[in-house]
């Protein structure tokens, strides 16, 4: 496939998973109300930082390694299991032991089950979209999410327009971080299921070179992450629970824009790559 084909099958693909994201937004936003949507969303930001720090960006040492074919990506999708399975228990015990160290986690929107099924669920889920896309497949890791989103949008319409009760909304919130669990296993199925003949036969696993890579990453992914997104935490401490909620909801569409001038920009380097190579 040549490398235009590859830029628009990302671009097209990508394009779906931030439209239906934005559309996950709206609907999560108007059938919990401004509220609850920013409690929801602010434990979120906290999760997603342990997401990051705890997870180590393997992803992209396990995109260039696979890439490369330096360490076999049957190896790396044993850390990964590994790795995330780790994570994730001592995410949920740490949680539930020190729970009440904890004050700006929302008690009754976050149990040890959510953090459990969330952070699982978003490691396998960029875990295993990196070993796509390190063979240059797009459609499926994006496809997947894409299917989710709009399962989250369908399940949010129930709640919200069709059973009404008062339980509703948590159900809602319950639902939410399970569909991320529910993403990454069907990725990780996914990647098995279309595995490439002789994929197992390159190179012995290298651990270390993979943890050195994947740590620098971390470094720089933290730093960027806490310079766009630490505001959340200023507007919970000196905002109401409704302003916090309006302001992560313009927040989380203002940084969509930002999203395809970033793909336009890789896939222009990659094709410039791909020429003067």
């Amino acid at each position: 496939m040549s490398v235009r084909s590859l830029f628009q099958q990302n671009i097209f693909w990508r394009g779906m998973f931030i439209i239906s994201g934005l559309l996950v937004s709206v609907f999560i936003a108007r059938s919990l109300k401004p509220e609850l949507s920013g409690t929801v969303y602010y434990n979120i930001f906290l999760l997603s930082f342990v997401i990051q720090v705890a997870g180590l960006s393997l992803e992209s040492g396990i995109g260039y390694y696979a890439a490369g074919k330096k360490i076999s990506t049957s190896s790396l999708a044993l850390i990964s299991l590994v790795w995330t399975s780790i994570v994730s228990v001592v995410s949920v015990i740490t949680f539930l032991l020190f729970l009440p160290s904890f004050p700006d986690f929302d008690k009754d929107l976050l149990r040890g089950y959510d953090v459990g099924v969330f952070i699982a669920g978003n490691l396998l889920y960029t875990y295993f979209s990196a070993l796509f896309f390190s063979r240059l497949s797009f459609k499926i890791p994006n496809l997947a999410g894409t299917l989710i989103n709009l399962l989250i949008c369908i399940v949010a319409i129930y709640f919200w327009k069709i059973d009404t009760t008062d339980g509703s909304p948590l159900k809602i919130v319950r639902f939410f971080y399970f569909s991320f669990l529910i993403k990454g296993i069907l990725v990780m199925v996914m990647y098995y299921f279309f595995k490439e003949p002789g994929e197992t036969n390159a190179t012995s696993p290298a651990l270390m070179p993979l943890l050195r890579y994947s740590l620098v990453a971390c470094f720089a992914n933290s730093l960027a992450f806490l310079l766009n997104r630490f505001d959340y935490y200023y507007v919970e401490l000196f905002c109401t629970s409704n302003e916090l909620g309006n302001y992560i909801q313009v927040s989380k569409i203002s940084q969509m824009f930002f999203l395809l001038p970033g793909m336009i920009a890789g896939g222009i380097g990659s094709s410039l790559a791909d020429i003067l190579s």
